[in-house]
């Protein structure tokens, strides 16, 4: 028998038996749409959160005080506004730093919690203290309407999106004032909104000068940050300029052999724990679906089987007429091999449309809260290997239903009723 005699057969017995090949393909189709959906929707969101910390740049390391986690740093919608200090940082670390070979860039940020008034009403917001070249040099935040801050303001303040718009009553413009723990700032700007992670750090925040947040919050002559933002080189070895900070900030703050009273967090390091959980995350949700696929394999097993016990006949005649058990075999494996590839074809189109339809939802919720929005990640992998893997699950589960009709007596077969 040739190949095209193997399809015409699978082909016809499908066709023939309709409405149980199509339930039958039904399970894989759930299985496969399934596994498309949810994986392409985990694959969207480790892409997603890598793209917005590729806003940065691949060579950030941010440093608070304290011997603790440094992803603290973004839980409260600005840095260093959520940690507990157990540590020091200093305009003395900054100017120390300046010094290690490799860094582009270095600033502080004094960062706390205040009362804010506008038009009589009160709000307890995240004031940051920057000065002028941060986010020039970072380049992460776009201006609605007026300017960012520069060198020479004093008593002026750039708002956060949602500040300006959802805290107050009436809306904050540029050019209105608001008081700050009882002193009156000039609103020069105000942030644009959903402009990715590094923005929705500052869009629930104020940022006003450095030395105004000093004076706001700090006592006469301190020179103490909540937080250091270093920008390497794209040259520069990102780990030896880690080490060397570590290094030289164990030995200005004296501390023991493997303590520190700081904790540091590169751009590298923050990709490599999103990586970890989405891909926990994803693994998870292929999991949940992979239990579909195995219904739908234990389904073509049975309907082949089934078919087995109908067409024994059929098989007596075929090997009556010359047939060899492994074109017997063959039919069998073609027939659910057909199956598999039919559900995971239909199942890949329904879940690339079930996925991009839950990726706007989540996208338009992501945004609302964060800034942020993702697409679910339907790559040509991801399609070619739940076709194959479809096709050989319907392989797989046909094989003992194929070898059972491949060993056949054909005498018994031809008497069989």
């Amino acid at each position: 028998m040739h190949s095209g005699d193997y399809f015409a057969l699978a082909k016809n017995s499908l066709f023939h038996r309709k409405m149980r090949s199509w339930l039958t393909v039904l399970g894989i189709i759930i299985g496969i749409a399934a596994v498309v959906g949810l994986v392409s929707i985990g694959q969207g969101f480790e892409k997603s959160l890598t793209e917005q910390l590729d806003v940065f740049g691949g060579n950030v390391v941010f440093i608070s005080p304290g011997n603790v986690d440094a992803d603290a740093m973004f839980d409260s919608g600005g840095f260093g506004g959520a940690q507990t200090l157990t540590g020091k940082l200093t305009t003395t670390d900054i100017a120390m730093l300046k010094g290690i070979n490799g860094i582009e860039y270095v600033d502080g940020i004094v960062s706390q919690r205040a009362d804010v008034v506008f038009r009589a009403e009160i709000s307890t917001i995240t004031v940051e203290g920057t000065n002028a070249d941060l986010w020039k040099i970072f380049n992460i935040v776009d201006i609605e309407k007026g300017r960012i801050l520069s060198a020479s303001d004093r008593r002026v303040a750039v708002v956060g999106n949602t500040i300006a718009k959802d805290t107050f009553d009436k809306e904050i413009k540029a050019g209105d004032m608001i008081e700050i723990k009882g002193v009156s700032f000039r609103v020069i700007g105000v942030l644009k909104s959903g402009s990715g992670f590094a923005a929705a750090m500052v869009d629930n925040s104020i940022s006003i000068p450095m030395q105004d947040a000093k004076d706001l919050f700090q006592e006469t002559g301190s020179n103490e940050v909540n937080a250091i933002i270093i920008k390497a080189y794209d040259s520069a070895d990102l780990s030896r300029v880690v080490k060397d900070i570590e290094l030289r900030l164990d030995a200005s703050h004296k501390n023991p052999p493997g303590e520190h009273d700081f904790s540091i967090t590169s751009s590298d390091t923050l990709k490599a724990r999103v990586s970890q959980i989405t891909s926990t995350f994803t693994f998870f949700l292929g999991g949940i679906a992979a239990i579909s696929l195995l219904v739908g394999a234990i389904g073509i097993a049975n309907t082949m089987f089934m078919s087995v016990m109908e067409r024994t006949r059929t098989i007596g005649i075929l090997k009556a007429l010359g047939a060899k058990n492994k074109d017997i075999r063959n039919i069998f494996l073609v027939e659910s091999s057909m199956i598999g590839f039919i559900g995971g074809l239909i199942g890949v189109a329904i879940g690339s449309l079930f996925g991009i339809g839950l990726g706007i939802v989540m996208s338009g919720a992501q945004t609302r809260m964060s800034g942020m929005s993702f697409a679910p990640a339907i790559t040509a992998e991801l399609i070619i290997f739940a076709i194959a893997f479809s096709v050989i699950i319907g392989v797989l589960s046909g094989y003992f239903p194929a070898r059972r009709a491949a060993k056949l007596n054909p005498v018994e077969a031809l008497r069989y009723e």
